[in-house]
């Protein structure tokens, strides 16, 4: 059975040290008390540990029924006719000058 972490940030990035803030967005984490599920791996246990201080981590395994969900957004094709309205033949500027 595969082990699964459940990460939930609980403490704000401010004021934090960059590499803090870049491990909390590549967890995936996006807001304050959001929660992500990862795989069980060493370099996931690596970034939870570099933040400990901002995360709440939980063990779960699949069988308990969560499981990491990737969704995609669904594509649209949306048809457009562009009407280009017609532009009369150009004239000239009236410069208030008469020819002769």
């Amino acid at each position: 059975m595969e082990k699964m972490l459940k990460i939930t940030q609980i403490r704000s990035g401010i004021g934090k040290l960059i590499a803090q803030k870049r491990t909390i967005k590549a967890l995936g984490i996006k807001k304050m008390n959001a929660s992500v599920v990862q795989k069980d791996s060493p370099a996931i246990r690596g970034m939870i540990r570099a933040i400990s201080h901002l995360v709440k981590v939980e063990e779960v395994s699949v069988a308990d029924g969560i499981r990491e969900i990737k969704t995609e957004t669904p594509t649209v094709v949306v048809e457009a006719k562009i009407e280009t309205p017609e532009v009369a033949e150009a004239q000239t500027p009236a410069t208030g000058i008469e020819e002769a």
